[in-house]
């Protein structure tokens, strides 16, 4: 299972990356990623989107890795 995280704050002012309801992550499988990605070393953001990850924020992290799992 791969989870990747976007620091998501738009106000460059406000940006606190210790701030856990500034990030957004995205939970795939390692399955999804290596039938789609093949050998692939690196993934843009709307590489990554388009494989409709599981978004989630911070507290939603495990139940979202469950559901991962659960496919």
């Amino acid at each position: 299972m791969y989870v990747f995280c976007l620091l998501n704050e738009q106000d460059r002012s406000a940006i606190n990356p210790l701030n856990l309801n500034q990030w957004e992550f995205f939970v795939l499988s390692t399955k999804q990623i290596n039938q789609e990605k093949e050998n692939q070393k690196t993934v843009s953001l709307n590489s990554l989107l388009k494989m409709k990850p599981v978004r989630t924020e911070f507290l939603g992290l495990a139940k979202a890795a469950q559901e991962v799992i659960m496919k």
